[in-house]
């Protein structure tokens, strides 16, 4: 044997056996060890099927080929190289998932920096998907800008409704339409008007960058009672090229993406649509005024706080402050000090007595002399006044009255001189019998009678003299009236009154205002009570019906509406016959648009009925406001 051998003691059926180690494979038959060495080369042959190798090293041996039989005794492996028992390896084995595929019932747990590779594309919605995949997608989940309203049942796109979602439509708007029976129809269309066909959006329409992918979102529903502040994701996937959905017929399918959040305001806040608002009492706090951001500012309410809004204590010194009347004392300057307001003393303040002449300043003016703390004296002229006789009385002058002190209706007779009389007056007389006399002209005015009193003469007042409003009650004859005007009263009483027929014109109303008379008294002949604002049909024996846009023979009848007051069965009520009237007692009307005979009996609309054999447009006039219809029937057609 070489010098770098070792020897390998092998125990063959109880017999210790020695074998060159340079030997390049041992082969365990099950009958024998085969020593294929290069030292040597013997057959040793064994009868059992098991070799104990005694825990003795194989070293240097190049490998060890078992073709059957099997090897005992193994210790728990712990390193990489280290040979299993069967039941270890069925233990691990058991834990891994094979390669030809298996069903996990735990989590499978990645590190940060290892990744699962080599995913095929995906069919199915619950298969996992490559990075690739999920930037296409996300490439596809284009924005849409937001739509007016959102669809909640299937409508005609070739006839649309005026009102989507109960919002009144306008033309341009965009409509999200997802609920159509024919699905392949869904998609974001533009409104043309009511009755209009509708247009798919350029936005949508599978034109270039336009195209109706998975994953198209409508972020948020302006409008409607139902879908209002909601979005919605197209979650359907086309036949088409990646997915796009092929017009008319791909199923589009728009899956519900959010919800607008929903809120209840707290103590003292109120919500009004998407406005958060404080909500105050009105009594003690109020919102008024406008701030930068336009809102109104909460304030404590004007006279706000009384006795149960105070906390015991809360008054407190510094808080007090003088309450004035603002006429006779005010609080001014620094300090608010309490004074007597600037001419707040009059008369009623001075007590009897109580201005002495120490107390007056400069205070005379012309006719007055002292003040100043002197007594007050009269400054006369003296030759107009005077002061003569015991206490010196004040007194006119003798002569002292000249023109320029005579006053007015001083002057009597024996005073005037004849220079004085101007135009419509005369002086006759003279001397002391001097007297001023009227100068009528003898048409419109004349002296006559005890004491020659100036008069209007007999015939002398004419239109020309007559004022404006000047003929008031009792100054009218009764040959006054003439054709559809009559003389009611005598004496102070008699008054010009109009005078109308009674059947096309009356007198009614506060001042017994003149006014056309519109209606007429019919008797209902209905089943039960017609109301006020029902439309009712002339019959032919004279009575009244509710009248519907399928009665029969509608469009050859006479149209009314009741007027003023509830009807019952077999009793006459006032039913508007005549156009022009104005009829009140409605809510909602559209002011200026048509009114029309509603399909239920008796009722209105301002929708032009819709075809139906039988149908009957009738209008019954226009909305004049939200209350009231201005009478105007008239037969458009009737649908065959």
């Amino acid at each position: 044997m070489s010098a770098t051998s070792q020897i390998l003691l092998v125990y063959v059926n109880g017999v210790r056996k020695a074998l060159n180690s340079n030997a390049t494979s041992l082969l365990f038959q099950g009958l024998g060890i085969t020593n294929n060495g290069s030292d040597n080369g013997y057959t040793i042959t064994q009868v059992g099927s098991t070799f104990d190798f005694n825990a003795k090293a194989l070293a240097n041996i190049g490998g060890i080929t078992l073709a059957s039989g099997t090897i005992t005794g193994l210790a728990a492996p712990s390193a990489l190289s280290d040979a299993a028992t069967k039941t270890y390896v069925d233990t691990a084995d058991g834990l891994l998932v094979p390669k030809t595929g298996a069903s996990m019932t735990g989590n499978l747990t990645f590190d940060s920096v290892h990744t699962v590779t080599g995913l095929p594309t995906p069919t199915n919605a619950t298969d996992a998907v490559t990075k690739a995949y999920a930037d296409a997608v996300m490439v596809a989940a284009r924005i849409q800008e937001n739509v007016r309203v959102a669809t909640t049942g299937n409508i005609n796109l070739s006839s649309a409704p005026a009102t989507i979602d109960d919002v009144t439509m306008v033309s341009g708007d965009r409509v999200l339409v997802q609920n159509q029976t024919t699905t392949s129809q869904n998609g974001i269309y533009i409104y043309n008007g009511s009755g209009s066909a509708m247009t798919r959006d350029a936005s949508l329409n599978n034109t270039p960058t336009s195209d109706i992918y998975n994953g198209v979102l409508v972020p948020y529903v302006e409008a409607g009672t139902v879908n209002t502040g909601k979005a919605f994701v197209i979650s359907s996937i086309g036949s088409g090229t990646g997915g796009v959905h092929t017009i008319g017929t791909d199923a589009i399918t728009w899956t519900q993406f959010a919800t607008p959040a929903s809120y209840t305001g707290g103590p003292g806040i109120w919500f009004n649509g998407t406005a958060i608002t404080a909500n105050p009492d009105g009594v003690t706090l109020d919102a008024s005024g406008a701030t930068a951001n336009g809102s109104a500012t909460l304030e404590v309410k004007a006279l706000g706080i009384g006795t149960a809004q105070l906390a015991a204590g809360a008054v407190t010194a510094a808080k007090l402050g003088a309450v004035t009347d603002g006429l006779t004392l005010d609080q001014s300057g620094s300090g608010s000090t309490l004074e007597v307001k600037a001419l707040g003393i009059g008369t009623a303040q001075l007590a009897a007595q109580a201005v002495t002449a120490a107390k007056l300043g400069a205070v005379t003016g012309a006719g007055l002399t002292g003040g100043g703390g002197s007594v007050i004296a009269l400054n006369y002229d003296g030759v107009t006044l005077d002061v003569s006789g015991t206490g010196s009385s004040l007194e006119v002058k003798a002569l002292g009255i000249g023109s320029g002190q005579l006053g007015n209706g001083s002057v009597v007779q024996g005073k005037v001189a004849a220079s004085v009389a101007g135009v419509g007056i005369t002086v006759t007389g003279s001397g002391s019998t001097t007297q001023i006399a009227a100068n009528p002209d003898g048409v419109t005015l004349d002296t006559s009678g005890a004491g020659s009193t100036l008069e209007i003469k007999t015939g002398g007042v004419s239109s020309t003299q007559l004022a404006n409003g000047s003929v008031v009650q009792g100054k009218v004859a009764a040959s006054a009236a003439g054709a559809g005007l009559t003389v009611t009263g005598s004496g102070a009483t008699t008054q010009i009154a109009a005078n109308p027929d009674g059947v096309t014109l009356n007198n009614s109303g506060a001042g017994s205002t003149l006014q056309a008379i519109y209606y007429s008294s019919l008797i209902n002949d209905n089943a039960g009570t017609i109301t006020v604002g029902q439309t009712v049909y002339l019959k032919s024996n004279g009575h009244v019906d509710l009248a519907g846009n399928t009665t029969s023979n509608l469009d050859q009848g006479e149209l009314g509406i009741v007027q003023d007051a509830t009807i019952l069965t077999t009793i006459a009520g006032n039913i508007t016959v005549r156009p022009g009237a104005i009829v009140g007692g409605y809510s909602g009307l559209t002011p200026g648009a048509q009114v029309y005979v509603g399909a239920t009996a008796g009722s209105i609309t301002q929708t032009v009925p819709a075809y139906a054999s039988g149908t009957c447009v009738y209008s019954i006039g226009r909305a004049l406001s939200a209350t009231q219809i201005i009478y105007d029937p008239m037969h458009i057609l009737t649908y065959v």
